[in-house]
Formats: structure tokens, sequence, C-alpha cells
């Protein structure tokens, strides 16, 4: 039975990510599908195992500490250098037009 526990909460999961809506809509789209299943239990069951799930964060941009070997100069010199060529191809341009 747990199986269909964690179907469910897979769906529920899916349909939080895709239609950015809340936890209670989100389960009751979901279990229009799973009339069978009581409600209370189920929802305790898959909030449990949302709740226990690692979030998902947006990843940023990592800049690697090893820029030294990739090329060949101390990191903060490739940063600075990275950030001028930044300013000089922005450089002229209107600040409504970027």
């Amino acid at each position: 039975m747990p199986d269909i526990y964690r179907t469910v909460a897979d769906a529920v999961s899916t349909v939080l990510r895709e239609n950015n809506c809340t936890f209670d809509a989100a389960f009751s789209a979901v279990m229009q599908n799973y009339k069978h299943l009581d409600w209370t239990t189920t929802r305790r069951e898959v909030g449990s195992m949302l709740g226990k799930r690692k979030k998902r964060k947006p990843s940023k941009v990592k800049i690697p500490k090893q820029l030294d070997l990739l090329f060949g100069r101390p990191r903060d010199e490739v940063l600075a250098d990275a950030a001028e060529q930044e300013a000089n191809l922005t450089r002229g341009i209107p600040a409504h037009d970027l």
C-alpha cells in the first residue's frame, strides 16, 4: 500500500511544480483519480512524504575555485577581468535598452 502513496506524492509534486498552486489544490486535483483511497490517511501520508523530500533551490552559477588551473591565472584576476569585460560590453548602451 505505501507504493500508492508514493505515486500520489509524485503526482502532487508534479502538479505543485507545474501549476504553482497550493498543496490543498494540487492534492484535490490528484485525488480525483484516486477516489478509492481514504482522503485523510492519504493526505497525511503524502504530506509526510513531501515534507521529508529535499527542497530544491534554483542553482546559481558558481565560479569554480579551479580557475587557476583553467586559465593559468589567479581566480581574483580572472574575476576582475570578467567584470571589466562585462563593463566594456555595456558601456555606451542606454540604461533603458539593457
